[in-house]
């Protein structure tokens, strides 16, 4: 098996404990965890690919529109905020 392969799952499946951590600490149904997942995926993905520091700043604001008209629960974003963007929450 590929080295960077495996390495990759592992950061991801660190990166899904981390966010499942943090809505199973805020008492979200598993029902709704895979809408909060496509949230911090695509956010995190937007993190690592947009160069400039204006683009982060747009994209944030566009997935965080599309997620909160999707009725999620503007408080857990910005848990899982802390989480991708400001990398401060110790989950």
């Amino acid at each position: 098996m590929n080295r960077n392969r495996v390495a990759a799952q592992t950061q991801l499946n660190l990166f899904q404990e981390k966010v499942r951590s943090v809505l199973d600490t805020e008492g979200v149904y598993v029902d709704l965890h895979h809408e909060y997942m496509a949230y911090a995926a695509a956010l995190d993905k937007t993190q690592r690919t947009l160069k400039f520091m204006v683009d982060w700043i747009r994209e944030h604001q566009i997935l965080r529109d599309r997620f909160e008209r999707r009725g999620l629960d503007p408080g857990i974003l910005d848990k899982i905020d802390e989480l991708v963007i400001y990398r401060t929450a110790d989950a």
